[in-house]
């Protein structure tokens, strides 16, 4: 086990909020982002702590679509670094599998907090 000394753990703290203040600035709040901010609070308000999007990533183009519903409808596009953006903001943010109908291959965020 390896000690820790106070002077360590003071460093630690000061990468740990350069980076969030980082991602605060790269990462800031686009338009784009409202609808799902209000998913996020209708689950919220519902007393949930998590919700799930599917979202389509094309890696020639760097272009990301997110889903609103996991039952299809249209995706959103210029939402690339939504995930990046709620990170920056404490929410924990994991890639699954999708179990959603598109008609294309999707994943899944599963958005907690």
């Amino acid at each position: 086990m390896k000690d820790i000394t106070v002077t360590e753990i003071i460093e630690i703290t000061r990468q740990a909020n350069e980076s969030i203040a980082y991602a605060e600035t790269k990462f800031q709040y686009l338009e784009a982002y409202k609808e799902f901010n209000e998913l996020i609070l209708e689950k919220a308000r519902a007393g949930e702590n998590s919700i799930i999007l599917d979202f389509i990533y094309n890696s020639d183009d760097n272009h990301g679509r997110i889903y609103a519903s996991s039952n299809g409808g249209q995706a959103s596009s210029g939402v690339y670094n939504y995930p990046n953006y709620l990170l920056s903001k404490g929410f924990n943010v994991e890639i699954r599998k999708s179990l959603g109908q598109h008609g294309y291959t999707t994943k899944a965020y599963f958005i907690s907090w």
